[in-house]
């Protein structure tokens, strides 16, 4: 998956990860993940050379003038209030979700998208992984609603910024969905 995505679009779910295996003593998985790595990096030099410091200066260009949408500061420059009411929300919607692993890691992937700077929508169709990992009683009308109102909100709009919107919207109505999943769950 990550290779049809930019890696920093799945940041979370994988330190995540690691860090499940760590505090479960999966050594084997730790091991795999770095071996895996490197002889991905070592792949990589060989074929194309020390890549790093043109990969590097190439981001920093592409920063330059790429359209970009962060979350925080976006909440932040509406007032600060509504960014630490939109984190104590995030909080309260994890909270449910400590008892379902499955659940939990799918819901780091709206929390990355949120958490992280993203260009355009293209991100957003990570939200299928949880969105589908929430469709589970009478969570799935609110899936398919969240579905069908990210479709309304990409293409229902002209306005030059508006691909802001979904972005930070869909993420967060996925987490809720999530959280709504894992209390229903723990009721049946």
């Amino acid at each position: 998956m990550v290779g049809f995505i930019k890696p920093e679009q799945v940041f979370l779910p994988i330190i995540l990860l690691l860090l499940m295996a760590l505090r479960e003593h999966r050594w084997r998985v730790l091991m795999g993940f770095m071996i895996a790595g490197l002889i991905l990096f070592v792949t990589s030099v060989m074929i194309a050379g020390w890549w790093v410091f043109d990969w590097l200066n190439a981001v920093q260009r592409y920063a330059g003038y790429a359209p970009t949408n962060w979350v925080p500061a976006t909440l932040w420059q509406m007032h600060p209030l509504v960014l630490i009411i939109c984190i104590a929300f995030i909080v309260m919607l994890f909270m449910p979700l400590r008892a379902n692993a499955q659940l939990f890691v799918a819901a780091t992937v709206p929390l990355n998208l949120l958490l992280l700077p993203q260009t355009l929508i293209w991100g957003l169709t990570l939200l299928l992984f949880p969105l589908l990992q929430a469709w589970h009683g009478r969570t799935r009308y609110a899936v398919i609603g969240i579905w069908l109102l990210g479709w309304v909100l990409i293409l229902g709009s002209n306005f030059p910024d508006w691909w802001r919107v979904p972005s930070s919207l869909l993420p967060f109505l996925t987490l809720i969905a999530v959280s709504y999943a894992s209390r229903e769950q723990a009721l049946t």
